[in-house]
């Protein structure tokens, strides 16, 4: 009941972004509430005036927590794609522009689900948990303890490190058409670096279905870490539970992307100018 009120509060008075990002709650079930408990707890009661900025101790630990949302939603949006290219492939012609889109896809997909497991954990670190929980010699390699920690707890998200760096600093992992799908060998994901040709051997499998499955699965993984931030937060900040806050229920009214009107030339997160006429409701402040 808890989370599905601050849900509620952050379909309610989140950013825009946030609110466009809530319309995809279904999608992002394992992780949107997990942020919006997170967000609700230790973000929104940190905000001043009118709400445009947070406290300044926690804006680094809130900026973090945003860009991962944000990121997870790139994420999200490139697997779709990723779909919508194999179904277009397996409807009609084999062009090459489209295998150049689903390579696109496919690196914008793993760069953006590491960005946001990299943002996650600099969350850990931004909000001074990250000493409690790992051992001294961790600690010493500055900017990676909470890397560390996610892939040693969650070796799911690990995998993504590898992926991410694969596909930004190694070759090309070939996709192609067989039989009007488009497939990939995948024992190229075996190492961090793409190998041609493979000592793995070849194991074709769609690239639609391997994308889909792994996104389901790392989305299990990231919703539980997720509400271990939480936890961590309430039971281990300065030693005592964080107040949390108190507010009405609100109901939970999703207002569908295309609805949210963003003024010209504004740039969420919490660095713009906030002006309380851009919208008719409640503030409606950027959170990073």
């Amino acid at each position: 009941m808890k989370s599905e009120q601050n849900f509620a509060l952050l379909n309610h008075a989140g950013d825009p972004l946030e609110r466009v990002i809530c319309a995809y709650h279904e999608e992002l079930s394992p992780v949107i509430y997990a942020y919006a408990d997170v967000w609700a707890d230790f973000v929104y009661p940190q905000r001043k005036e009118d709400g445009s900025i947070v406290e300044e101790k926690w804006m680094p630990f809130a900026g973090s927590h945003y860009t991962a949302l944000i990121r997870l939603y790139h994420a999200l949006q490139s697997k779709k794609r990723i779909e919508r290219i194999a179904e277009e492939i397996s409807t009609g012609p084999a062009l090459a522009e489209l295998l150049l889109d689903a390579h696109l896809a496919s690196a914008t997909f793993w760069e953006s689900l590491g960005s946001c497991i990299d943002n996650l954990a600099l969350a850990f670190e931004d909000a001074d948990l990250i000493t409690t929980l790992v051992d001294d010699e961790d600690i010493e390699q500055e900017g990676k303890a909470g890397r560390k920690q996610i892939k040693i707890k969650y070796p799911l998200l690990g995998d993504v490190y590898d992926r991410r760096t694969q596909f930004i600093h190694s070759r090309l992992v070939p996709q192609k058409v067989s039989d009007g799908a488009l497939t990939f060998n995948v024992r190229l994901l075996q190492t961090k670096e793409t190998n041609w040709p493979t000592q793995h051997g070849v194991e074709e499998e769609f690239v639609q279905d391997f994308h889909t499955a792994f996104w389901h699965d790392c989305l299990a993984e990231l919703g539980d870490a997720w509400k271990h931030l939480q936890n961590w937060l309430k039971n281990v900040k300065d030693g005592q539970p964080t107040p949390r806050i108190q507010f009405e229920p609100i109901p939970v009214v999703i207002v569908p992307p295309e609805q949210i009107e963003i003024p010209d030339g504004s740039t969420p997160p919490s660095n713009i100018e906030w002006n309380k006429d851009w919208f008719s409701g409640p503030n409606v402040a950027p959170s990073g």
